[in-house]
């Protein structure tokens, strides 16, 4: 879908907003690359973004926001669950959070 909205954007056409939803979800599952969200965003940029544009983008975020799921902080970590994405050790920034 990137690809086809790339090409609509250097075309100078806007984007419905179901279709920066498409692309907002590819982007986050990591199915594009960063040359491609480089070349869409800066197509946005040349072209202007558009309210719906903009609308699709903020849906697809706000829709990931409702999936959050609760980081757990211990003495300097940060632990995110084992099934969310990247589920990582994270070591806080050089702050001791319990003081």
């Amino acid at each position: 879908m990137i690809q086809q909205a790339i090409q609509k954007l250097v075309a100078g056409q806007d984007l419905a907003r179901v279709e920066v939803a498409a692309v907002m979800e590819e982007i986050a599952d990591g199915a594009a690359t960063p040359a491609q969200i480089g070349a869409f965003l800066t197509g946005l940029r040349l072209k202007g973004e558009t309210a719906d544009e903009i609308a699709g983008a903020a849906s697809l975020i706000m829709g990931q926001a409702d999936e959050a799921r609760p980081v757990v902080l211990l003495r300097g970590l940060a632990w995110a669950e084992a099934d969310a994405p990247a589920a990582t050790l994270i070591r806080a920034a050089d702050e001791d959070l319990f003081r």
